[in-house]
């Protein structure tokens, strides 16, 4: 009964390496496909039959027992071979005389057919010299490779089940050095002339010169290999091939001859029936040379396979890349793929692990977030829009970059400028200027904004010097499936996401915002694996307006799901097409107008008076509010970018002499907001007498001061009695303020009225 574990040991988990996908490769597999199973049965995963597994192991399923035409074992042991080499050296039939000639012809004597157990059988109804391949190391079993009557018109080789690998005819234990032959009748005239030599081994394949055995089998030769393939051109090929494979182990020696020019094909055997002696051999060895040029020599060490794959990820030609990649891989005995998750391992654990105390970690660490747009989009950050087809999330991006280019307030929050960069795979070029001309964006100064549309993520590299040089502030990927385009995973694919990490990392290192765009499935998800979402730092989602919003239909749904700037929530935005801006309504589903939430109204107040410092204490007695939930609040704004933090030194005692030191809080005065593009193009300054938008969200907004230090409303001359008429007039506004919303512009200005 056939065993699968007799021939094949498996792991602790019952895997173990296919020997069939060994056979079908010429290599070892990078996964142990073949699955042992709890019946005792067996499976390869990769697709491989068990006639297939079987035949690669040199065993065939049994058959009945009345079945008569069933093909002989592949696998024989010792005993099964004597009988062979008897009918070789003893049958009394035509068949074995024609064989004993052309092996005497071929100098191979009898001596050497006991020496070495060749045989003769009947294969297929012919007759045909075996040649026994040692199965094991142990010598215990044997592959049958026939010679089919070579001494006919019609001679044929039959080495069924007989993987490629080396077959020794001598192999000394001592041994420094191979001599390698071309063909299995060489090496064994070879190892038979060489027989009392310790130090040099003698060997051949079983694939022929053309083919080259795997690595493992590659190992099995010892020391340097001289190789005395035949002296034609796929004898010289083959060689040529074999020492890329070897390295500098290699050496290449010619066969010798004694005369001007040997005939097409010198062989060994040829050379040997002719007289050559073992000496004229050794000498021919020690004359080979190493044709292989050092800088790409076979085998690489691990640091030199790094190097390679590295220049080879520094190609901008990605058809090139794939091309040095395979040719890569076939000197590393590795995939292409197996090669790219080397490197990024590498890349991955290059740090060491080096635990820091949390003190120096703080210490380090920047004591505030800082932010590109107040509230939405965080510096260094990762960003995944992600939106049904026809949304207006290439809109919205556009107008968050126009903000950003321009260093305009985007709806009323505070923007940091810098250089933008668009990267637009998703769309054609006409659609695209077209919404760029739409936007505005013809009045940039050069070098504020580029644009990109053949970019892909194998040019990841080229991506990361470019913004090591350019110092971007934000960078925009639209979409994500069509910079992907070139990956061999799919797009369900855990892995498929993986590449967010490395844009995560070139935000950390360069302090820049990637804004990836992304569509959504039937179900109004992210389309593909979660893990783009999951990868990313803040996940946002753009919608239409279902039935039950009841909202207008230009209207949409922006939510931030994913927040680790702390910045979630839902809100609602449109798109002007008169102006071609994106007009920001505030949040969805509020409180009723005139109410508003607490946090809103308390921005407002700090909108409303830029540059004035606020106590946590004034603001709580202000809003009638706790100083604990004042705080927790005021602290939101806060890391949110919306205001600043200070400490400030008052009189202490009642001014009768001493400091103490408080922190206040201020809106940032609009002249903070003018900041240097990073280009050295110069500034960008805002004037407050630009013409306001026109879409306006309703708010309630709260005037006035909370004390002397804060601006009063100028009463003029009005004073009666001592009384302080500016007193009573802020108290009337306020309790104004209270009853009745008042329209206030969040923008401050058009965006697209600035001269840039």
């Amino acid at each position: 009964m056939f065993e699968i574990q007799d021939f094949i040991n498996f792991n602790a988990s019952g895997r173990a390496y296919c020997p069939s996908c060994s056979r079908k490769k010429g290599r070892r597999p990078s996964q142990k496909s073949l699955a042992l199973l709890d019946s005792g049965a067996y499976k390869c995963h990769a697709g491989c039959t068990p006639e297939e597994i079987r035949d690669s192991l040199g065993t065939e399923k049994s058959v009945a027992k009345n079945q008569v035409n069933s093909d002989p074992p592949l696998v024989y042991f010792a005993n099964q071979l004597q009988a062979t080499t008897d009918w070789l050296l003893n049958g009394n039939d035509g068949k074995r005389g024609q064989a004993q000639k052309w092996l005497k012809d071929r100098g191979i004597t009898t001596e050497l057919i006991q020496h070495y157990r060749l045989g003769l059988v009947t294969h297929h109804g012919r007759s045909g010299i075996i040649i026994p391949i040692p199965a094991d190391d142990q010598d215990t079993r044997y592959y049958r490779k026939i010679r089919v009557e070579p001494w006919s018109d019609k001679p044929a080789w039959s080495q069924k089940g007989i993987p490629a690998m080396v077959y020794f005819t001598h192999w000394p234990p001592g041994a420094t050095q191979t001599f390698l032959c071309e063909g299995e009748w060489d090496a064994i005239l070879l190892g038979w002339v060489m027989r009392s030599c310790k130090t040099i081994a003698v060997a051949t394949f079983t694939c022929g010169c053309n083919v080259v055995p795997s690595a493992r089998q590659l190992e099995r030769l010892p020391g340097q290999v001289s190789i005395f393939y035949d002296r034609d051109a796929p004898g010289q090929q083959g060689a040529e091939k074999l020492a890329l494979q070897l390295g500098s182990r290699a050496r290449i020696a010619q066969v010798p001859f004694i005369g001007t020019a040997p005939p097409q094909g010198w062989d060994i055997s040829d050379a040997l029936n002719a007289g050559c002696s073992v000496e004229q051999i050794r000498a021919a060895a020690q004359k080979a040379k190493n044709p292989v040029n050092t800088a790409h020599s076979g085998r690489l060490s691990y640091e030199q396979c790094l190097e390679e794959i590295e220049k080879i990820l520094q190609l901008e030609d990605t058809a090139r890349q794939l091309w040095e990649l395979n040719r890569l891989a076939k000197r590393t005995d590795l995939s292409a793929a197996q090669l790219r998750k080397l490197y990024q391992t590498r890349l991955d654990c290059a740090r060491p692990f080096a635990p820091m105390d949390v003190v120096d970690f703080l210490a380090c660490a920047p004591e505030n977030r800082e932010w590109i747009i107040a509230g939405k989009i965080p510096k260094a950050s990762t960003i995944a829009l992600i939106a049904d087809g026809g949304t207006g999330k290439s809109r919205l991006s556009y107008d968050l970059a126009f903000a950003v280019a321009s260093g305009q307030t985007w709806n009323g929050y505070r923007t940091t400028q810098g250089k933008v960069l668009i990267i637009q795979t998703d769309e054609p070029d006409v659609d695209f200027s077209d919404s760029l001309r739409d936007a505005n964006y013809e009045q940039f100064q050069p070098g504020m904004v580029q644009v990109e549309t053949e970019w892909q993520f194998s040019q990841l590299p080229q991506l990361q010097q470019w913004i090591e040089q350019e110092r971007p502030t934000l960078v925009i990927i639209d979409s994500f499936t069509a910079a992907n385009r070139a990956s061999e995973l799919a797009e369900k694919d855990t892995n498929y996401g993986a590449c967010i990490y490395d844009l995560r990392n070139i935000a950390n290192t360069y302090g820049c915002t990637f804004l990836i765009l992304h569509h959504t499935n039937k179900l109004g998800e992210s389309r593909g694996t979660t893990a783009i979402p999951d990868n990313v730092s803040e996940v946002w989602y753009l919608r239409h307006p279902k039935p039950e919003d009841k909202l207008p239909e230009d209207q949409r749904i922006w939510s931030i799901n994913k927040s680790r700037s702390r910045c979630s929530g839902k809100f609602v935005i449109s798109y002007d097409p008169d102006d071609c801006v994106i007009v920001y309504h505030g949040d969805y589903q509020g409180t009723p107008q005139g109410q508003g939430n607490l946090e809103g109204r308390l921005l407002e107040y700090f909108q409303q008076s830029p540059g004035v410092p606020f106590e946590v204490a004034e603001l709580a007695t202000h809003f009638c509010s706790s100083q604990s939930h004042m705080r927790r609040l005021v602290k939101r704004l806060w890391r949110q970018g919306h205001i600043t933090e200070e400490v400030r030194e008052v009189e202490a005692n009642n001014g009768r002499g001493g400091k103490s030191r408080k922190k206040v809080f201020v809106s940032p005065e609009l002249g903070d907001q003018m900041t240097k593009s990073q280009s050295g193009h110069g500034s960008v300054s805002l004037d407050q007498d630009l013409p306001k938008s026109d879409h306006m969200t309703k708010t309630t907004v709260y005037q006035g001061s909370l004390s002397g230090d804060h601006p009063s409303w100028d009463t003029g001359d009005l004073q009666h009695e001592g009384l302080d008429l500016g007193s009573e007039s802020e108290k009337e506004l306020q309790n104004q303020s209270d009853q009745e919303p008042v329209s206030s512009d969040h923008s401050n200005q058009h965006p697209r009225d600035l001269y840039i």
